[in-house]
């Protein structure tokens, strides 16, 4: 769609900027190939840069779809967007920061997913470049969702705006960014929470300190919690690379402190069929990272009691309340009893414990205590004790550092050793696995000395699935987690399949960062194994197969389950019960097939997916004589061979009528007769 052609306006993008002129223009660049009708709305909050210029040439050569609005600097984004906001025409809302990009056809996926569902907020993948950029919550992004609930689902952990807002919500609502709402180190604890975020600001604030950032943060938490508490339908694009959020900060190139340092690994989920890494969702389990965490965390503290109130004023006490509130302990108010707790002097310590009790008392109910992972919990319980506060801090600040030394089979059971400590704190090292979907975990028994560990994992004990495995360290009640096998001892390997009591466990290191995982019943990687033909025999008009198979290299006649014959051009499937003969070989028998060419393939159960695994044939001799019959006037062939690349067992099925017969012996009469240089008549069709 030309995003400048006439007509009705899909998308209005509004950008708040100021002082951006060295990133504006890739901003703006990837908002004009956007492939639907938009309008770009730009509110230049009095910049001084050069980007009032850029925006007049931008303006003049895009004069239907870019709109600039020009006002008196006030250092509010909120304000600048509520301009935009009223000025926008569009179905939809989308705001986008002047320092971040939108991915090609970000918008047309959006805008799709939105009108194929009646959407109100569309929520499209984010992409994070840079450390200092916040982790967008992986458990978001892991697929498609035409409709989520808020409750169950991560949709509320990501309360930026980078978002398409359905503009008739926003307007039935009086949905507004939060101009009041200032992180100033005095500033008032009992804002307002029951208006709909339209009072004015007064004074100036200086654009690019750090309260000016967190103030708009704040803000764009208070508009995201009032747009989720009154959005019908909720839908995400987690297919597509939808919005680019960029850090611009001078510091080292992060790829280069990705290999310097020993930073937390990330949680996986999945990306394809034999890798798969995502993030997690932040606590101290896996390094906190709370994405709205400001430099002052007693401003902060007090300052989300507003969005806080303002969701609790719309969605009543019970299970979504908790599911709600537990985001807001997890990412804005127990975060702030790690890193910026122990940055604080003694007398700001106590003060931040005590606005973090306030909130508890207010809001910390049964069902969320409940949810709380070990930290947290062990935090809610010590708010009287600044020591162990700072402990926990500690704890969830300390680098963890983690090594893979060893992963082998011993019979059934697999043996991984490594090392792992906690910044020099006194912790007890283990292992943790948990399941990619259902976060189901298990703890295998380990053998520790000092920082040394070997965890043994009976393969038949787990269930199917795909099991991540963990280095953990529990101190002081809590406990952090690193993806295990990245970092690893010279020489390691990860050795093959192993195939015992029906269930085949494929050990494998993700593509991207080398995790270990275990593949329980051949979920997301290919199962290794063959099938040989060692004999074909015709038992009256019916096709007997006998072979031998293997699940790596050990015998797997015990998870047979079928032999399927496929079409080769219409795709059609004819299945036929295999059997077990021996704990190695096999046999199925099967009927009359329509003509066709036919592949065989035969099925095993190991524990997941069935498995399919093409029947080849090493020796010619194992392959029956063609068998050929007559039903009424139709002859009938049936012709078991070897493909030629692969040697696999195919079966072609052919039917013939007498006049296709005369037909195919006229020709080969002719040809006998070209070869003579004789000549005969065509036979003519009447």
């Amino acid at each position: 769609m030309d995003a400048e052609r006439d007509g009705a306006v899909d998308v209005s993008i509004v950008v708040a900027a100021y002082d951006c002129r060295a990133h504006l223009d890739d901003c703006l660049t990837a908002l004009l190939v956007q492939r639907v009708s938009t309008e770009i709305i730009v509110v230049d909050d009095g910049s001084r840069d050069g980007t009032r210029r850029l925006l007049e040439l931008y303006a003049t050569h895009h004069p239907r779809v870019i709109t600039v609005i020009r006002q008196r600097h006030t250092g509010l984004r909120g304000r600048a967007r509520n301009v935009g906001l009223a000025a926008a025409t569009g179905r939809y809302v989308f705001f986008c920061d002047p320092a971040d990009r939108l991915g090609v056809e970000a918008l047309r996926r959006m805008v799709a997913m939105g009108d194929r569902n009646g959407s109100d907020i569309v929520l499209g993948k984010v992409v994070r470049h840079g450390r200092a950029v916040p982790r967008p919550p992986a458990a978001l992004y892991r697929e498609n969702a035409e409709r989520v609930a808020l409750r169950g689902s991560a949709v509320y952990d990501d309360l930026s705006c980078a978002k398409l807002f359905r503009r008739s919500l926003l307007e039935r609502h009086g949905i507004r960014f939060d101009e009041a709402l200032r992180l100033d180190a005095d500033m008032d604890t009992g804002a307002d929470t029951g208006a709909d975020m339209d009072a004015d600001a007064g004074g100036d604030v200086g654009t690019g300190s750090a309260a000016d950032a967190d103030t708009d943060a704040a803000s764009d938490l208070v508009f995201s919690v009032h747009a989720y508490c009154h959005a019908q339908v909720i839908s995400v694009v987690a297919d597509h690379d939808c919005y680019h959020r960029l850090s611009h900060a001078a510091g080292p190139d992060p790829d280069a402190a990705e290999a310097e340092h020993d930073d937390l690994d990330a949680d996986d989920s999945d990306s394809d069929d034999s890798d798969s890494d995502g993030q997690d969702s932040g606590n101290v389990e896996s390094g906190r990272q709370g994405p709205m965490a400001g430099p002052d965390p007693l401003t902060w503290l007090r300052v989300i009691r507003t969005p806080i109130a303002l969701m609790a004023r719309h969605i009543p006490p019970g299970p979504l309340r908790d599911h709600l509130l537990l985001r807001h302990f997890r990412l804005d108010v127990f975060a702030q009893l790690g890193a910026p707790f122990l940055a604080a002097g003694e007398a700001e310590r106590e003060k931040i414990a005590h606005e973090v009790a306030g909130i508890c008392a207010d809001w910390l109910t049964r069902g969320v205590r409940d949810r709380l992972d070990g930290a947290d919990r062990a935090r809610a319980g010590s708010l009287h004790d600044l020591d162990r506060l700072v402990r926990l801090a500690r704890v969830e600040t300390a680098r963890l550092r983690h090594r893979l030394t060893g992963v082998e089979w011993q019979g059934g059971r697999l043996t991984i050793s490594g090392r792992v400590s906690l910044g020099g704190l006194d912790g007890r090292p283990g292992v943790v696995l948990r399941e990619r979907t259902s976060l189901e975990e298990r703890r295998p028994p380990v053998t520790r000395v000092a920082d040394v560990f070997s965890a043994v994992i009976e393969a038949a004990s787990l269930p199917a699935g795909v099991w991540d495995v963990y280095a953990a360290v529990e101190c002081e009640g809590a406990r952090r987690l690193a993806r295990l096998g990245r970092r690893r001892a010279t020489g390691v390997c990860v050795p093959g399949p192993r195939f015992a009591d029906g269930v085949v466990v494929v050990p494998f290191l993700t593509r991207a960062h080398g995790h270990l995982t275990l593949d329980v019943g051949g979920h997301v990687v290919r199962v290794p194994g063959s099938v040989r033909l060692t004999r074909s025999q015709w038992v009256g008009r019916r096709l007997r197969v006998a072979g031998r198979v293997h699940v790596g290299k050990t015998p797997g006649a015990a998870a047979v389950r079928h032999l399927i014959w496929r079409e080769r051009s219409s795709g059609l499937e004819r299945r036929v019960a295999a059997r077990a003969t021996g704990p190695q070989t096999f046999t199925a028998e099967t009927g009359r097939l329509r003509p066709g060419t036919w592949d065989a393939h035969l099925e095993l159960d190991v524990g997941g997916p069935p498995a399919r695994f093409p029947v080849k044939v090493g020796r010619p001799e194992a392959l029956e004589r063609p068998l050929r019959w007559w039903h009424g006037p139709v002859r009938w062939t049936a012709r078991p061979y070897a493909t030629a690349v692969n040697r696999r067992l195919s079966l072609a099925v052919r039917a013939a009528t007498p006049l296709t017969l005369l037909r195919r012996s006229l020709r080969r009469l002719r040809a006998l007769r070209v070869g003579l240089g004789l000549a005969m008549p065509r036979l003519r069709r009447h």
